[in-house]
């Protein structure tokens, strides 16, 4: 695994802000948002291959996939599992968030099942994605 280095200034400034908050950045004048967009401009601007699989490997392939799934696909009903688990138990939601969350929560349990991270033995920018959700929670 290739170990990451700054070697030196990056252009880039992060907004200090809750992580619940879009997450922005500003690099050479110009504001981005969108938690995967500034996670792959990052990794492709100043990455120099760090936290992401090789180019056309089948860990990218999943990489690119458990990326944009846990930001998308899974984001809405896990948020709200997680939601879930801090209200009462007779909360007349339990049962349809559960419902709805199980597809999710399934996929990811079983892509974890032989790994700590979504590529076997790679910690890369979605094992850190997946992570933000779980701080979003316990913000």
């Amino acid at each position: 695994m290739k170990r990451c280095s700054t070697n030196g200034q990056v252009d880039t400034s992060i907004k200090n802000q809750s992580v619940s908050v879009k997450q922005t950045i500003e690099d050479n004048g110009i504001a981005m948002v969108e938690s995967t967009g500034v996670l792959l401009y990052i990794l492709e601007t100043y990455g120099n291959g760090c936290l992401r699989p090789a180019p056309g490997t089948a860990d990218a392939m999943r990489f690119f996939q458990w990326l944009t799934y846990i930001e998308g696909s899974a984001k809405g009903p896990v948020l709200q599992f997680f939601r879930l688990l801090r209200a009462p138990a007779n909360d007349a939601t339990r049962a349809q968030i559960e419902q709805a969350v199980a597809v999710p929560l399934g996929l990811i349990d079983t892509a974890l099942a032989n790994s700590e991270t979504i590529v076997p033995g790679q910690f890369t920018a979605a094992d850190i994605l997946g992570a933000q959700k779980v701080a979003i929670v316990n913000e």
